[in-house]
């Protein structure tokens, strides 16, 4: 199984936004260095939708100049699933379109919020392993 490391204040951060939404779907990226995120971008939901999520392009933009800018590397991105499982929907899956990136979904589904992993490739789902790490300080 491929893992994918997440400090556990990006995990936190995740966590929070996702649940500030409430009942919309929350969504952002994540970005780090060698593979591990680091850091937490935000990105406004402009569909508004309990079951779907479409992130503001300028922010997205506005993001990944900030990333290259602090020398990191965009290395995921996340939303949340409101009533859902933790698992690509379809349209998360027909949407994905990056090889590279990991895919978080949090899902506010049971009485316990969970977040799963994955790499969508060919619109194959393929599991991660989180792993949460200790911040470390640069």
């Amino acid at each position: 199984m491929f893992r994918f490391s997440i400090t556990r204040s990006v995990w936190n951060e995740v966590c929070n936004h996702c649940m500030e939404l409430l009942p919309y779907e929350a969504c952002g990226l994540l970005s780090g260095t060698n593979g591990k995120a680091e850091t937490v971008w935000v990105i406004e939901n402009v569909a508004q939708s309990p079951v779907a999520f479409e992130m503001n392009m300028e922010q997205v933009r506005r993001a990944l100049q900030l990333i290259e800018e602090k020398k990191e590397e965009l290395v995921g991105m996340y939303h949340s699933h409101p009533t859902a499982p933790p698992d690509p929907s379809e349209q998360d899956i027909v949407h994905a379109n990056d090889l590279e990136l990991a895919y978080l979904i949090l899902s506010f589904a049971g009485k316990v919020p969970v977040m799963k992993g994955f790499h969508i490739r060919k619109k194959k789902v393929i599991p991660l392993s989180l792993d949460v790490i200790e911040d470390s300080y640069k």
